[in-house]
């Protein structure tokens, strides 16, 4: 039978195994350019069907159409354009996971970069790719310095265009180039969807798009009384009265008598307070377990000045930092964001008044 949906026929479907066969017959080779290698598409399950897209590419390079002519290419021949290769992606369901440059930055006039692409298959398993591309500006030719210079302005974008155009190639098994008659027949894209004639599908697809109907149109409304409708209210529990006070026997009130003697009376009424926190030790422990290698950067050095740039000409700087890491040693970048990161904890005026009292411990035995 023919589904109107894909513009394929179902031609035979195995109920042991569950694998469905489609064939493709509404579109002859005669007439289209197929981008699949086969004739009859076998489905291990009827949860997926194949979709057909219509792609027609202009094939007049002269016109700026979705083709182009070079001469690495044999004689009457053109290859995809960009824009021809991005409408085959599209029909395909090809998406780019991942885009990245993959040299060091050292040569302004090389650049190469690695993206990696992924189509669905039949079986319902994705499929990735991956299509790198390096230029080197030197090893080029230019028509003129203008035409390098405007190449240059958009250097990398040009080289992640063409790292893609590599990786919907190799996915749709496209070659480098074609007679030019090819393009005079529209391709015919397949592609696979969730078939939503299947009542599981259907209802799972809904169910999901249950948010995004909400978040378009706003939630649905509240239900509302029909004028005249009679109104159930279910009247408040009365109060629970208070619970009768037991019968306590004499032995209970000396056990509790005397338990609340030997309590230790609480912080509150005494005036005690627990013990100050050692916040010398606490920045070295932090600045210890941060790992941070090297010296203090520049960033974290202009934030220590305007910390402490106040205490300038005091001796409490000095005095602080030899308790807090020792005499003589070098400010390092754990160091620093340590005491970064202990005056954003208990604000700045605070981690100045902790810095002047740890400096006052200089003046004893070294912490």
């Amino acid at each position: 039978m023919a589904n109107p949906q894909t513009a394929v026929t179902v031609i035979d479907q195995e109920v042991e195994s569950g694998v469905v066969e489609w064939n493709l017959d509404a579109f002859p080779e005669d007439r289209y350019n197929r981008l699949i290698p086969v004739a009859t598409l076998q489905i291990p399950t009827d949860l997926l069907r194949p979709v057909v897209q219509i792609v027609r590419l202009d094939p007049d390079p002269e016109r700026g159409g979705d083709v182009y002519t070079s001469k690495d290419m044999p004689e009457g021949h053109a290859a995809p354009t960009r824009v021809g290769l991005r409408k085959f992606a599209t029909a395909a369901g090809i998406s780019f996971v991942d885009e990245r440059r993959v040299d060091d930055g050292r040569d302004p006039d090389a650049i190469e970069v690695t993206c990696v692409a992924e189509m669905l298959l039949p079986t319902g398993q994705r499929i990735r790719a991956t299509g790198t591309k390096r230029i080197d500006l030197n090893a080029q030719v230019w028509r003129s310095d203008a035409h390098r210079g405007k190449f240059k302005s958009f250097f990398q974008e040009h080289v992640a265009s063409r790292a893609q155009n590599r990786a919907i190639r190799a996915l749709l098994s496209l070659r480098g180039s074609y007679p030019i008659g090819v393009y005079q027949r529209p391709f015919a894209v397949v592609s696979f969807a969730p078939n939503m004639a299947h009542p599981e599908v259907r209802e799972r697809i809904l169910a999901a798009m249950v948010p995004a109907v909400g978040a378009l149109y706003g939630p649905t409304a509240a239900p509302q009384l029909a004028p005249g409708a009679p109104i159930n209210v279910t009247p408040a529990p009365e109060e629970d009265p208070a619970p009768a006070i037991p019968t306590v026997l004499p032995g209970e009130k000396l056990a509790a008598a005397a338990a609340q003697a030997v309590e230790a009376d609480p912080p509150w009424v005494t005036g005690a307070t627990p013990a100050e926190t050692d916040v010398a030790a606490l920045i070295r422990d932090t600045a210890a377990a941060s790992g941070m290698k090297g010296k203090a950067t520049e960033p974290q050095l202009t934030r220590l000045r305007e910390l402490l740039g106040g205490l300038n000409g005091t001796g409490v700087v000095p005095a602080a930092l030899k308790v807090l890491f020792g005499e003589g040693v070098e400010m390092t970048g754990a160091h620093g964001q340590a005491l970064i990161n202990h005056a954003a904890s208990v604000g700045d005026a605070e981690f100045i008044e902790q810095f002047r009292s740890i400096a006052a411990r200089a003046k004893g035995p070294a912490a």
